[in-house]
């Protein structure tokens, strides 16, 4: 079941959207609350089915005129696959962070760790991912995924990327 739920911050509401986005994701109900720059923090997003792809272009269709910027957060695993596959996912966002699959080969055991764009641009922006250990044993982690196609939306010239001053 899909929720959100609106935290103030300095920079800008964030809006933390959780679970799936399908034909009931009431996301339209968010759109009275959006104004200026906003973030989409995807963390808690689990997945989307082909009834949730159409009410998120419905949703984003409606947001773009109210917000000067947008960023999106903590881009879940699949939210990221969904920037990959479907050309104007999210036309004209910031993506701030994201989160990529990793494998432990010592401890045999997978997870997600976030990625800031900032931090790792030099390296993200020519397809590798960035060093992680274990959680659990400390071990360095296997990516999980083919890092060509994993990272390729960072290829799409409709998004935007922070980068850092280093």
């Amino acid at each position: 079941m899909f929720s959100w739920r609106h935290e103030p911050c300095d920079r800008g509401p964030v809006f933390h959207l959780t679970g799936c986005i399908d034909e009931r994701a009431e996301l339209l109900s968010m759109v009275p609350e959006i104004s200026g720059v906003i973030y989409l923090d995807f963390a808690g997003v689990e997945r989307f089915n082909s009834s949730g792809i159409m009410r998120w272009f419905e949703f984003f269709e409606r947001v773009m005129p109210k917000a000067d910027e947008i960023h999106f957060v903590r881009c879940s695993v699949s939210v990221v696959n969904h920037l990959n596959m479907i050309r104007n996912f999210a036309p004209g966002v910031w993506i701030d962070s994201f989160f990529a699959p990793y494998f432990c080969e010592s401890c045999v055991h997978g997870e997600d760790h976030l990625i800031e764009i900032s931090a790792h641009h030099a390296k993200i922006s020519s397809l590798q991912a960035p060093a992680m250990a274990c959680t659990e044993c400390g071990e360095p982690l296997l990516f999980d995924s083919l890092e060509i196609t994993y990272f390729t939306f960072l290829n799409e010239a409709a998004l935007r990327f922070p980068v850092s001053d280093d």
